[in-house]
């Protein structure tokens, strides 16, 4: 499969730069054994998951050259033995409430700020992110998803500019500026998606942006999760163009996902 220029550099640059970062070096001293993990999922993605670091994955032996390491992470989810992570609580996302993680590889790509794997993504401070973000960009301009999920409070934040002096998010909702509980406590479904641009990115770029709770098993309770999944549904038929009403069955909204062509 061909895949672009562009994409094939953002990967190159963050498997070989991410190495030679001043801030990345000494976090990476101190786990000689991490892997740069610059995304797993589809490079073609429907759904494209941000969040701050890979953290609680078994991974190893990862390649370190930008196309083998594209063929790897493109089918990493098809592996039966493959380890999941934390995604197995947000497969509704993709999955349609089955077990079938190679359709949730094939329309999802899941990526981070900060592409060093750790035990716990607590370990990534806001200046690590900060260091990482202009290899992250390039990814995101060289796929220009149409629907960003950013998931967990530091990715957040950094994005919104809540504990930064810049905003990578250009055009975001003051009800959207806090953090993500309290955007969940108060607002609706069909105000969480909301369109935007990236800082530094073409102006008609804008893809839709919707805050998820950390898609591990400190991601909130039933409600706050059935109204993410509701959101994202919502996201999703914004793009298409179609109605935004959100159907229900058992209490959880259903998304389908096609194949991207």
């Amino acid at each position: 499969m061909k895949y672009s220029p562009e994409f094939l550099e953002a990967i190159r640059k963050i498997l070989n730069e991410t190495k030679q970062d001043r801030l990345c070096r000494p976090f990476l001293a101190k786990r000689p054994q991490a892997e740069i993990l610059p995304f797993l999922g589809s490079p073609r993605p429907a759904y494209f998951f941000l969040g701050v670091n890979p953290a609680g994955y078994d991974v190893s032996g990862a390649p370190t050259q930008a196309e083998d390491y594209i063929e790897w992470a493109s089918a990493y989810f098809d592996g039966a033995d493959n380890d999941k992570a934390s995604f197995t609580g947000y497969l509704p996302y993709t999955a349609n409430h089955t077990a079938n993680y190679s359709a949730f590889g094939q329309a999802a790509c899941v990526t981070h700020l900060v592409p060093i794997l750790t035990a716990r993504s607590s370990e990534v401070t806001a200046p690590l992110a900060r260091a990482c973000w202009p290899r992250a960009r390039r990814l995101v301009e060289s796929l220009k998803p149409n629907l960003i999920l950013v998931h967990g409070s530091l990715a957040w934040k950094f994005l919104t500019g809540q504990e930064e002096e810049t905003t990578i998010l250009m055009d975001v909702p003051q009800a959207q500026r806090q953090g993500i509980p309290e955007i969940y406590e108060k607002l609706e479904a069909d105000k969480l998606p909301f369109q935007t641009r990236f800082e530094g990115l073409a102006e008609d770029y804008k893809p839709w942006v919707v805050a998820l709770p950390h898609l591990g098993g400190t991601g909130g309770g039933k409600e706050m999760r059935k109204k993410a999944e509701q959101g994202v549904q919502i996201a999703r038929r914004r793009l298409s163009g179609g109605p935004v009403t959100v159907t229900s069955g058992g209490g959880a909204a259903r998304i389908r996902v096609r194949r991207p062509d």
